[in-house]
């Protein structure tokens, strides 16, 4: 075809490739390393919430009366070690052993 005539296959072609080029496999993705994160100290009343698996009506209702929070203005923080204490005392074993 002579130059600069528009070729609707080719250029179709040439968009697969660059599209093809740009894209990256799942196992490409999988060896890009997370970013490194600060660890939580404390969480919100929602994130605590999911945390436990719990809804935040439940949290409020029964279980944020036992937890020492922090409290900054309106905004109430469950520090993690709390939750996880709260935890501690609250399980029991699934199956009672001898």
């Amino acid at each position: 075809m002579p130059a600069g005539l528009f070729d609707p296959v080719g250029d179709l072609d040439q968009g697969a490739e660059r599209r093809d080029a740009c894209r990256v496999s799942k196992e490409q993705r999988r060896q890009v390393p997370l970013r490194q994160t600060t660890p939580r100290l404390a969480l919100s009343k929602a994130e605590a919430a999911e945390a436990l698996g719990i809804s935040v009506d439940f949290l409020e209702d029964h279980v944020l009366a036992e937890l020492r929070v922090v409290r900054l203005g309106r905004r109430r923080l469950i520090p993690v070690a709390e939750l996880e204490r709260w935890l501690a005392e609250h399980s029991e074993r699934a199956i009672p052993g001898p």
